[in-house]
């Protein structure tokens, strides 16, 4: 027996479930209240605006997860991901671009060099990998 999905059909409804899913997690979240001891006050905004990507993303992917499923009564990934790809990879591309055009008009060519390797790498989705590699080893 499938359960029929709620809809929410009062557009106010539609922000109370993402509104209490986002108090929850900031107010139950063990590593916020961790960072909020040990952290600057930079940190802590920057671990709340990330506690916020992730419940937003999460929230939203849920969503179209969903309605992928109330539509065709399955999900392909397959299909989620190639949406995904389609979506990202022009936008992705055009900061890159543009980045490495700013890089060489704004400094010296060694350092634009390195600046295209790296965007190289974020196109391919090597960065942090490479990032990770080539920092400096502290003693």
């Amino acid at each position: 027996m499938v359960r029929e999905p709620r809809v929410l059909r009062d557009s106010s409804q539609r922000g109370s479930p993402a509104s209490a899913l986002i108090f929850k997690v900031f107010g139950w979240s063990p590593s916020y209240w961790c960072l909020r001891r040990t952290c600057s006050v930079g940190l802590e905004a920057a671990s709340w605006a990330l506690m916020c990507f992730f419940v937003i993303s999460g929230f939203l992917i849920t969503g179209n997860l969903l309605r992928m499923a109330e539509t065709s009564g399955n999900i392909s990934f397959k299909k989620f991901y190639w949406n995904r790809f389609r979506r990202i990879v022009p936008a992705a591309t055009t900061v890159l671009l543009l980045t490495c055009l700013a890089a060489v008009v704004m400094f010296q060519p060694s350092r634009a060099h390195q600046i295209s390797i790296d965007a190289l790498l974020a196109a391919v989705f090597m960065s942090n990998w490479w990032f990770a590699l080539s920092a400096p080893v502290e003693s």
